[in-house]
């Protein structure tokens, strides 16, 4: 029964990561929009998948640590691999070690697109801080164009003016 059990909080785990691996998928394309709202959005969904995976591990946990003890092992730090090896085929190990593949195959997607993602996030972050630079200017440079032939005539014809009103 705990076999069972396990497959299904396998199972469970699977579900869960294909849903963060689609938010991931989302977030990627909100930062290629620009979106913030909707990557704040983004943000608390996967926040909340966070949340359903950590208490899906738990209880897998527990049920891995029942299993064991079904077995007279110890249950103190249970891995896949060691449940696995420890199932019968007719336990359901084949289905078992599928699932773990494609749980572990999972992960590795959502690490990528984390990665890219946070390099989508660090060009950006680089081109906003081209762009102060660029506002910011050097030795106090105006960012606007303006005509330098248009700005000798205006500080000469100022100071005809003074002269004139002087004389």
């Amino acid at each position: 029964m705990a076999a069972k059990n396990l497959l299904q909080r396998m199972n469970e785990l699977i579900s869960a990561h294909e849903q963060l691996l689609e938010a991931a998928e989302h977030k990627r394309r909100v930062i290629i929009q620009h979106d913030r709202e909707e990557l704040t959005k983004c943000y608390h969904e996967e926040l909340r998948i966070l949340e359903q995976i950590s208490k899906i591990q738990k209880v897998w946990q527990q049920t891995a640590s029942d299993y064991m003890r079904e077995k007279g092992l110890p249950s103190d730090s249970v891995t896949v691999d060691h449940i696995a090896e420890l199932l019968a085929k007719d336990e359901g190990r084949d289905d078992f070690q599928q699932a773990a593949e494609r749980l572990i195959a999972l992960i590795q997607a959502i690490k990528q697109t984390n990665q890219h993602n946070r390099q989508l996030i660090d060009r950006s972050l680089q081109h906003i801080d081209v762009l102060v630079e660029l506002y910011q200017g050097s030795g106090g440079q105006e960012v606007t164009y303006s005509n330098p032939a248009s700005a000798k005539y205006a500080s000469a014809g100022s100071m005809g003016n003074r002269f004139e009103s002087k004389a």
